[in-house]
């Protein structure tokens, strides 16, 4: 399964105060007038880290941990499931959780659809996300499922 976040860096908030020169045809009475940024924008330095920042601690919310070893990954295994509207798999294995994201797409490995369900929809609680349902390509990469 994959999902899309729109408009990705307009959620997270600046903790720092930057300033801009106002764009050519912009209404302001006075040219000399600077704007302040309120939202990470594409182009700025901060954007891409406010933006992880907003999104770990999303994640952290929803009981998701990131990978020591890429940060960019984000997983979680339950025993008891986090919402009771998630039924345990038949099997007896815990609801499992596995999310690569890379700047705004996200791919989810999952073996339980009713947790992705509910993942996708805690997640637009705070930022907005378009399910893209089943992965067929993933940042260039191809992926062929073969299961029954």
């Amino acid at each position: 399964m994959s999902f899309d976040i729109k408009m990705a860096f307009l959620h997270a908030k600046l903790t720092l105060d930057i300033y801009c020169k106002q764009i050519p045809g912009f209404p302001e009475a006075n040219p000399h007038t600077v704007l302040h940024l309120l939202v990470a924008l594409y182009g700025l330095r901060q954007s891409l880290y406010e933006f992880y920042m907003l999104l770990l601690k999303i994640m952290m919310c929803l009981g998701l941990i990131c990978c020591e070893v890429d940060h960019a990954v984000f997983n979680s295994q339950w025993t008891l499931p986090p919402h009771p509207s998630i039924p345990m798999p038949p099997n007896g294995e815990p609801l499992t959780l596995l999310i690569p994201v890379h700047v705004d797409d996200g791919l989810v490995v999952t073996n339980s659809i009713p947790l992705y369900n509910w993942f996708i929809t805690e997640i637009c609680k705070d930022i907005e996300v378009v399910n893209l349902g089943p992965a067929s390509l993933y940042l260039g990469i191809q992926i062929i499922r073969d299961c029954k």
